[in-house]
């Protein structure tokens, strides 16, 4: 297959990954989907949002492997 003509392009996303557990559950909702607004919960999605003290894994792994439960 001739691959200089496909406009598909691959984008390698191994590397190391920030993240943080969401106990609440509340997935990627935003505050008016919610029955209260906190920043620190329910803006995370934002560009500028602080994730610095967030936990780093790498990827491609699984969190047990990582030493995550």
């Amino acid at each position: 297959m001739d691959t200089s003509t496909d406009p598909r392009q691959v984008i390698d996303l191994a590397g190391e990954w920030r993240f943080r557990t969401d106990p609440k559950n509340l997935g990627e909702h935003y505050p008016e989907q919610l029955h209260y607004t906190h920043e620190a919960d329910a803006r995370w999605m934002r560009v500028a949002y602080d994730d610095s003290t967030w936990d780093r894994i790498r990827v491609p792994a699984c969190w047990q492997s990582e030493g995550y439960d």
